[in-house]
């Protein structure tokens, strides 16, 4: 691992953007490193407002036909306006849990600070010297053992006094046990989308917080909510954290579990633990997931910098190893947020100090939750992606009552935003919102999608039958359910009414300003690639044939078309009503160049044109998670100095202290999360799935039998940037199960180490010749039409360079 993969600085943090986040999936800590006042923010996934809720609207499927009716008509404003009928409530808030907070003691002047985290250990360290003592501390979350660790040492035997406390947003008491302490309280019983509280203890999550202190020598004593320590040469205090949630569809009283049973429980199992063991444990479970993919752009004297201080001086070259921290950091995140057993990464992964935060902090799944996972296959994070499934799986339920009841259709729905309860309706208060971000119907598909890509990354067929089909087949059912054949005297078109495109608006020809119509891109992109996955898998399961297979196949040769603008575009909209000045955030009429691939240099090269000319258009300004799909849409379009481009303006330093700009220019706060702003999480993932992009790509590529794989072709370095003459990345992850370790010198391929390729031919995309070698022996391959080809062996380790030139 390279040495420069630690984000530190030389101050304590002074607020939430300049903390050091960890996590174990589920529990959640910012570590501030105050001198005299050390501050850790902690979150626990489960808690959020509400209970569960009956999330249908009855009425809507009246208020459809009239959107419909309207839309034929092509009355614009009234289906505008009709459509809020189509609305049920807003979702719940993500809760913080509270503040752990220690006060130490002892002299004021301290030399040599450093506050850090380091990446490959998940773990924040402080030092500094005082009173000619040298202090260390250490913090990590452990997955194995369900605690936060937390550690002090001081050089002088007896000099620690101290006092542990814990206080809390949500209401509660504090109470003293042996040794420590224990919180218990309960989040509101509603959060309001004007950010009011409701506090009913009867319909509202409870949990614990159970605070243990153990020391090396010295005194300890509980009193007024503290345990103060005296005269110790080492602190460590351990941290559970346990709800009442049993489930999306249980009630967390009546039929809860017992939240201060289970945090007293964890606590007692982990004070049998040693530091070094639990430390050892949370290691041996961390570093091999966190190691198993990394990226290596060299070295740069800026290393020895603080990171904010980099952040700054930042102009591209000048400290490519910032670039490569950005990459690293993303994968840390998601390993810290998203591990079996958790809930999925909300818009601020785990961490959130705030009551009511941005959108809530929850799932928004018109970009943002699927953003979050974009990493899982081509960054090698395969162990993450679990969480999703099992949203997914809940969503089914939810969502195909609110088909069957809003729409009248079969299969499942899900469409804005969703949260720990599993909301499947579009929110906006029962009307009260704007059908700009309130009414998109294709939440559910998009997540079935994404679903796919951890099929088509691990090619595990046992988890496309059980846990990814399902999803496929029911977001399918409901998108022929839900289609409209509109027929015509040169036959039909099958559209999506309504349809938006996320958070976009059009302007008509007439002046009129909506957001609804027949069908946007976005919509029938996702469709299209939604059924084109159903066949795929439908091959590989070996089904027969059905009358939803031949409904869906005339469905897909029937959607509406693609289509290039006057303006050289790929429209947005049915109408042509691209605009010069649209600046919009959202590029969802893009999705099928990425993350979709139906748009593509060899099927579509015309349509992939109009693609760039839609990204030149739209400008590259953008928030942060904007900016990240930008690096990736670029990339597919193999344009790695404009990706290169993106990626600077994505490590731009926002401030983090003063008002928050939230359509200001998008980039990352001092500790590296990302900016909207305000702090999003998706922008981090997105960025490295973007560079992942950059640096491999792999597609599905030629037909293929009943009961067999798909097979994929391989582009080694699509969108190297030219600035990026030397480096190497480990690991990454390719469609059909491999992986792939790339160097590369003077901007051109070195070497590429292929592991665990499936059996059949290889295709790489090469404009040279490339020798291949298993185990320093050559392996017959041709080459032909820009690609390599050679036959593979199932479990052969295969290296692959570039033929030298004869002289």
């Amino acid at each position: 691992m390279h040495k420069g993969q630690v984000i530190w600085r030389d101050t304590p943090a002074e607020c939430f953007t300049e903390a050091m986040p960890l996590g174990n999936g589920r529990i959640g800590a910012m570590v501030y490193g105050g001198l005299f006042d050390e501050l850790i923010e902690l979150n626990e996934d489960t808690l959020w407002s509400g209970s569960p809720g009956v999330y249908t609207v009855p009425s809507a499927r009246k208020a459809l036909a009239e959107v419909r009716e309207a839309l034929e008509v092509e009355d614009w404003a009234a289906a505008n306006e009709l459509s809020k009928g189509l609305q049920g409530p807003h979702t719940e808030k993500y809760q913080p849990v509270g503040n752990l907070r220690m006060r130490f003691s002892g002299a004021r002047e301290v030399e040599g600070y450093r506050h850090e985290l380091s990446l490959e250990d998940a773990q924040a360290n402080t030092s500094y010297r005082q009173g000619g003592s040298q202090i260390t501390r250490e913090c990590f979350v452990s997955y194995p053992d369900q605690v936060l660790v937390w550690r002090i040492t001081a050089g002088k035997n007896g000099s620690i006094d101290m006092g542990v406390g814990f206080d809390s947003p949500q209401q509660g008491k504090i109470d003293a046990i042996k040794g420590g302490l224990l919180f218990t309280g309960h989040a509101p019983s509603h959060a309001g989308f004007d950010d009011h509280l409701e506090w009913d203890a009867d319909n509202a999550i409870h949990f614990a917080v159970a605070i243990g202190v153990k020391t090396v020598g010295g005194l300890q004593d509980i009193s007024g909510g503290e345990v103060r320590v005296n005269g110790a040469s080492e602190v460590c205090v351990l941290v559970s954290i346990a709800t009442s949630f049993n489930g999306f569809a249980k009630h967390p009283v009546t039929a809860g579990k017992a939240a201060d049973t289970l945090a007293l429980k964890t606590l007692k199992a982990a004070r049998k633990l040693t530091f070094d063991d639990l430390q050892s444990r949370h290691r041996s479970d961390f570093l091999p997931l966190f190691s198993q993919c990394f990226l290596d752009l060299g070295e740069s004297d800026q290393i020895a910098k603080p990171t904010e201080q980099r952040l700054k001086e930042f102009k591209g070259a000048n400290d490519l190893p910032l670039v490569a921290l950005l990459f690293n950091f993303g994968r840390y995140l998601l390993l810290s947020c998203s591990r079996a057993g958790t809930q999925a990464a909300n818009l601020m992964g785990i961490w959130n100090n705030q009551m009511t935060p941005p959108w809530s902090s929850n799932y928004t799944i018109n970009i943002n939750t699927e953003m979050n996972y974009w990493p899982v296959g081509p960054a090698n994070l395969q162990e993450c992606g679990e969480p999703l499934i099992r949203m997914v799986e809940d969503l089914r339920k939810t969502g195909s009552l609110v088909a069957s009841v809003n729409y009248g259709c079969g299969g499942w729905v899900a469409h804005h935003n969703t949260d720990l309860w599993r909301l499947a309706c579009p929110v906006g208060d029962y009307g009260k919102g704007n059908p700009v971000w309130a009414n998109w119907t294709m939440g559910g598909v998009w997540l079935a999608l994404t679903l796919w890509e951890q099929f088509a990354f691990s090619g595990d067929v046992d988890l496309l039958k059980r846990k990814i089909w399902p999803a496929i087949r029911g977001a399918a059912e409901f998108i022929e359910d839900f289609v409209d054949v509109v027929r015509t005297c040169n036959g039909c078109t099958c559209v999506l009414p309504p349809s938006t495109s996320p958070e976009n608006e059009y302007i008509t020809e007439d002046g009129v300003r909506g957001a609804v119509c027949r069908a946007s891109t976005c919509d029938i992109s996702l469709a299209k690639e939604l059924i084109d996955k159903y066949f795929i898998a439908y091959r590989i399961l070996g089904f027969k044939w059905n009358a939803l297979s031949r409904n869906l196949e005339f469905t897909r040769r029937n959607f509406l078309d693609f289509r290039i603008g006057k303006l050289g575009q790929l429209q947005e909209w049915e109408y042509d009503w691209d605009r010069v000045d649209d600046k919009h955030r959202h590029i969802s009429h893009l999705i099928s160049a990425y993350p979709g691939y139906l748009i593509n240099d060899v099927d579509e090269p015309d349509l992939l044109r109009a693609v760039r000319r839609s990204l030149e258009l739209r400008g590259d300004e953008a928030t942060g998670w904007s900016l990240a799909w930008r690096v990736s849409l670029w990339s597919r379009l193999r344009d790695g100095d404009r990706a290169w481009k993106l990626l600077q303006m994505l490590l731009r330093l926002v401030d983090g202290k003063g008002p928050v700009n939230y359509m200001g220019g998008g980039g990352v706060y001092a500790n590296l999360l990302g900016a909207h702003p305000p702090f999003q999480i998706d922008g981090n993932f997105g960025a490295t799935a973007g560079i992942c992009e950059m640096l491999v790509q792999s597609h599905w590529m030629r037909d293929f039998g009943s009961g067999e794989l798909p097979k994929y072709d391989y582009d080694l370095l699509p969108a190297l940037p030219s600035e990026w003459d030397s480096g190497r990345v480990v690991g990454l992850g390719l469609r059909g199960g491999a992986t792939v370790d790339i160097a590369w010198e003077d901007s051109r391929l070195k070497e590429a180490i292929f592991r665990k390729l499936p059996a059949g031919e290889c295709v790489i995309r090469s404009r040279i010749p490339l020798s291949v070698s298993y185990m320093n022996r050559s392996v017959k391959s041709r080459f032909s039409d820009d690609r390599v080809v050679f036959s593979v062996n199932p479990g052969r380790e295969y290296v692959v360079r570039p033929v030298e030139e004869k002289a």
